[in-house]
């Protein structure tokens, strides 16, 4: 298996106030020892509540924030990376026709002339679905899943190996989400490209991803592939998130993740730092858990073995 990037033990600080004198008061740890593989032609799905770190990974792989610890090899920062963001109104500029927003990653660094541009534009958009006579349209012009496919478009433009998708289907209805990852898989096989597809949405996660990465408090708790993960999940987290998507026939959820807060980041917990909102909490877990392997490259970050059916 190729690797595309590789993250080893990412720490990413941010300060928080600072007193008259200038000096930081304290600091927000949004990224506590994050390792990941991620390799070519597969998808790998990051998972979690709002506040558990996601998008502040995405920043740190795309180099728009160096971390504070750790070290990133192979592909890194913009060097071939490229991103589609949740909501195409707030990214694409509605000043640009949308030949010119597909190829703004390269506009400025390439030598060929406007017209080589524009065709490149144009069998891009062709690509991705969208007819080549509207290029000089804006993007006003174009429904919610037709401008996320200009995003697309634009993402590809660069000719990367590595698209981080940040929530690219959340702002779009049901029927038009299942067009977009269809476009995406089909993008992936032609490209051999790696995906790393940001979500809270666990039923997308599921379908779309080949291996998923569930994060609680800047730390990934669980890892491996999807089918595993979700058909047999090992820890108490990832188990509430789980058993939180409503299902048919099925009352609330008796889980209690939404009754409770995420704890703040500017003081971690010690040990565990899901103990507070496990309910199998007990000896040990006031001790740091590292993340250990279990079989078929499942990673647990927890001592404790739970019963299949806890």
């Amino acid at each position: 298996m190729s690797i595309a990037i590789e993250l080893t033990d990412i720490g990413v600080e941010f300060p928080v106030g600072r007193d008259w004198r200038g000096r930081v008061k304290s600091w927000a740890h949004a990224l506590n020892g994050v390792s990941l593989r991620i390799a070519r032609d597969r998808t790998l799905g990051i998972l979690g509540e709002s506040g558990c770190g996601k998008s502040t990974l995405a920043q740190v792989m795309t180099g728009l924030l160096a971390p504070s610890t750790g070290a990133i090899s192979g592909v890194s920062g913009a060097e071939r990376i490229s991103i589609v963001l949740q909501d195409p109104n707030s990214s694409l500029d509605p000043r640009m026709p949308i030949w010119r927003i597909v190829m703004e990653p390269v506009f400025l660094k390439q030598t060929r002339t406007r017209e080589d541009l524009r065709r490149e534009a144009t069998a891009l958009l062709v690509k991705v679905g969208l007819r080549p006579e509207h290029i000089d349209r804006y993007p006003h012009e174009f429904s919610g899943g037709q401008r996320q496919r200009i995003a697309i478009a634009r993402a590809l433009s660069s000719a990367p190996e590595i698209i981080i998708l940040d929530e690219p289907t959340s702002a779009l209805d049901v029927s038009v989400q299942a067009q977009i990852l269809n476009l995406l898989r089909d993008l992936q096989r032609e490209h051999r490209l790696a995906y790393v597809f940001i979500s809270h949405n666990v039923s997308v996660i599921r379908h779309f991803c080949d291996e998923v990465a569930v994060m609680y408090l800047g730390q990934i708790v669980e890892q491996g592939p999807s089918a595993k993960v979700f058909a047999m999940p090992a820890h108490p987290y990832t188990r509430l998130l789980l058993d939180a998507v409503p299902k048919i026939g099925r009352g609330r959820s008796t889980g209690q993740l939404d009754e409770t807060e995420l704890p703040s980041n500017r003081i971690l917990p010690a040990g565990c730092f899901f103990r507070s909102r496990c309910r199998f909490a007990g000896a040990g877990c006031e001790k740091p858990q590292p993340l250990r392997l279990l079989e078929g490259n499942h990673k647990l970050r927890c001592h404790k073995d739970l019963p299949a059916e806890a």
